[in-house]
């Protein structure tokens, strides 16, 4: 009887491994590889949230949307990523856009204070309105 129940449990433990590993190795989702449903600029898509969050989060939610900006700050995250803060000339943010990894160096090329197009994944808005896996537009 132990002999089964140990035989099961290894069985379930190399199912998992073998998941787990899967998991690591499929690629994430990229903005690069999907459609765009919008363009505008930071503001907009800022102000659609907030005049109507749960309809900004039908429309918008996980899709890829193309906003612009003034660049406000730049910097690298925890894991090393990217990171845009991105609003209005001389206003507050009102985007936060983390790039993905291999924009570092086109990222480099741009100052504070200059205006930029970024493509992303739209994840909702907290403080400001949220993009992952970002690009950045020529």
């Amino acid at each position: 009887m132990l002999h089964k129940i140990i035989r099961a449990v290894t069985i379930l433990i190399a199912i998992a491994l073998v998941a787990y590993i899967a998991f690591l190795k499929m690629p994430g989702a990229s903005a690069s590889s999907k459609d765009v449903v919008a363009e505008m600029t930071a503001t907009e898509l800022y102000q659609a949230f907030e005049a109507n969050e749960n309809k900004a989060n039908n429309q918008y939610l996980g899709k890829a949307v193309v906003i612009s900006g003034t660049i406000d700050d730049k910097y690298e995250d925890e894991t090393g990523s990217p990171v845009l803060l991105i609003g209005p000339s001389g206003e507050d943010p009102v985007a936060l856009i983390t790039l993905e990894q291999n924009q570092k160096g086109k990222l480099a090329t741009y100052e504070i204070g200059s205006d930029i197009k970024v493509k992303g994944l739209c994840s909702g808005m907290l403080m400001e309105v949220a993009l992952t896996k970002g690009i950045i537009e020529d």
